[in-house]
């Protein structure tokens, strides 16, 4: 004979008769407490006990690394909006705290700061492809000048150095050919009065890369020298030292159809 399925039950807790589908399911078969007196049960004990629940979380995190990982991604990407709105009402109640750890990852890990600035920096840059309008104003006013090249070869930049006498050989005509690349560009500034022949003048790299791919501004920076020495062969500048020219802080930014540089270069002074 078929036994019925058992529709209501009682909660051992509550005393209170409920359906079926208000026990949680225990091997199989349904709890003696409801969900509701099991969720008020739970609660209690955690408040009772937070020290012991938390080391028992991180001790089970730490055996299961890649199952908790695991489930953490699959929420975050099947939930996005909570992520964010978590994470937004940490940082607003955590500020000091966040502030501290990320001043001691930042003293430990030098480098990887150093990389996290640099992207941070090309990230801001990316959202636009031409200088400031303020810039691309006094450049149209003849008051600023535009040096137009394409980006400097891996073989001129700081941290790729020649380690034979061929690699030497390579810089010397790469460099030279950068060199009066520069000095070629130079050419649309002179009239018919002459060179400028800028005494004082302050300097301004902009970037344009293709993609986002993490650079080292410094090494791009250092790969500029020729175009510098170009920029006085063709007489824009008196020279390049320090006391004629200034540098501006450089920026890098995107430019998938024409990747570049540019040399905002704005004088400080009349041409001599």
């Amino acid at each position: 004979m078929n036994t019925p399925p058992i529709t209501r039950k009682t909660c051992t807790k509550c005393h209170t008769e409920k359906d079926i589908g208000a026990f949680s399911l225990s091997r199989g078969k349904p709890r003696a407490d409801c969900k509701e007196c099991k969720r008020a049960m739970d609660k209690a004990y955690r408040a009772a006990n937070p020290e012991k629940i938390k080391a028992e979380k991180k001790a089970y995190h730490a055996a299961n690394r890649e199952k908790v990982n695991g489930q953490m991604k699959a929420y975050h990407a099947a939930n996005p909006e909570k992520r964010m709105a978590k994470d937004k009402a940490y940082r607003a109640a955590n500020p000091e705290k966040l502030k501290a750890k990320d001043k001691a990852y930042r003293a430990a890990n030098p480098e990887k700061a150093k990389a996290m600035n640099d992207a941070r920096r090309l990230r801001k840059a990316a959202a636009f492809a031409t200088p400031p309008p303020t810039i691309e104003a006094a450049i149209r006013a003849g008051q600023a000048y535009r040096v137009v090249l394409h980006l400097p070869s891996a073989h001129l930049c700081s941290n790729s150095p020649p380690m034979t006498p061929g690699g030497r050989i390579v810089r010397a005509m790469l460099t030279k050919k950068y060199r009066n690349a520069a000095r070629k560009a130079c050419d649309q500034f002179i009239d018919d009065d002459g060179p400028l022949l800028l005494r004082r003048a302050s300097a301004q790299l902009f970037f344009y890369f293709k993609n986002k791919r993490r650079r080292d501004i410094r090494n791009f920076e250092a790969g500029m020298k020729a175009a510098y020495d170009g920029l006085v062969d063709g007489k824009l500048i008196t020279d390049d030292n320090s006391e004629v020219l200034t540098h501006e802080p450089t920026i890098f930014a995107i430019d998938t159809n024409a990747p570049r540089v540019e040399i905002i270069i704005t004088p400080l002074d009349y041409p001599a």
